[in-house]
């Protein structure tokens, strides 16, 4: 039973649960997924993004506060800060545009960055 107990705390909430279910699904099935990162193991996620990504795809997401706090104490994948990050999402979309296009995405944008704690 205390192994039980163990395993059960070291889960995430419910909604914290669902939420990274939802991301790992838009990642598989968006053409350049929704994981800004280059680095194996850290997700940057930029919420007006995968919002926009999940709607596309018809999958309901809701964004607010509590979310946003509920994911700050996240266990499994673990929250890192605010950051500015190269996008390897928006740099493999303007790779594959037509040259001259006017449709760029910005190569920087903000994200919140987390780690990948499950083998820890």
């Amino acid at each position: 039973m205390a192994k039980q107990r163990v395993q059960a705390i070291q889960l995430d909430q419910p909604p914290v649960m669902e939420f990274w279910d939802m991301f790992d699904y838009l990642q598989d099935n968006e053409a350049f997924g929704v994981n800004h990162s280059v680095e194996q193991g850290v997700y940057a996620v930029n919420f007006n993004h995968i919002a926009q990504v999940a709607s596309e795809h018809r999958q309901s997401m809701l964004l607010n506060t509590d979310i946003k706090n509920l994911l700050k104490s996240g266990r499994m994948r673990k929250f890192v800060g605010v950051k500015t990050v190269r996008s390897v999402v928006n740099s493999q979309f303007n790779s594959s545009l037509a040259v001259g296009s006017t449709l760029k995405k910005p190569e920087v944008i903000k994200c919140w960055v987390f780690q990948d704690n499950s083998e820890s």
